[in-house]
């Protein structure tokens, strides 16, 4: 049974991230390595640096909501085990979790995520303020050092990715 975080999961790594962002800025690299000479080369960069913009506000909350959502103490809302009585669920439900957290590695992908996250976004804003500072026609001298940049955040944004994805795939049981 699929649930919200799962498909917010789907939505943000997959849709979003790996075939919005991840592509723009690859593209956005590809334009910059190439020096091409066009009064759009900024608009361009600009459009593709953006798409970080979409939807990067809802990473933090979505990190945050998958120990809750995808532990298997879920399985207690629903039948059979939301037919325990009071007491069992009152040390089952605890149990159960921290089994969870400590055989998935739960705290440190957590970690990671937070961390690729943070990474991505300071990787952004150096992006960000670089692009705001080019010329509008920029010259391969102006693309050198944004190129660099650039491809800094990229990875970083690669790292987020994979971070995501080493989050399990379903809830299981401990």
């Amino acid at each position: 049974m699929k649930n919200e975080w799962q498909t917010d999961r789907g939505q943000l790594n997959h849709n979003w991230l790996q075939n919005g962002v991840l592509v723009a800025l690859n593209h956005a690299e590809r334009i910059a390595s190439d020096g091409v000479r066009s009064s759009v080369v900024r608009q361009t960069l600009a459009e593709d640096i953006q798409r970080w913009d979409e939807r990067r506000i809802e990473l933090p909350a979505f990190l945050d909501r998958f120990e809750n959502e995808m532990s298997p103490k879920v399985f207690f809302e629903r039948a059979p085990l939301c037919r325990c009585s009071a007491e069992t669920k009152q040390w089952l439900i605890p149990l159960t979790h921290e089994l969870w957290l400590g055989r998935e590695k739960v705290q440190e992908k957590m970690a990671a995520a937070k961390q690729a996250y943070e990474t991505a976004e300071q990787k952004y804003e150096v992006v960000h303020a670089d692009l705001e500072s080019m010329p509008e026609t920029p010259t391969m001298e102006d693309l050198q050092p944004f190129e660099r940049v650039l491809r800094e955040f990229t990875t970083a944004c690669e790292s987020l990715s994979k971070a995501i994805s080493a989050f399990p795939h379903e809830i299981r049981c401990c």
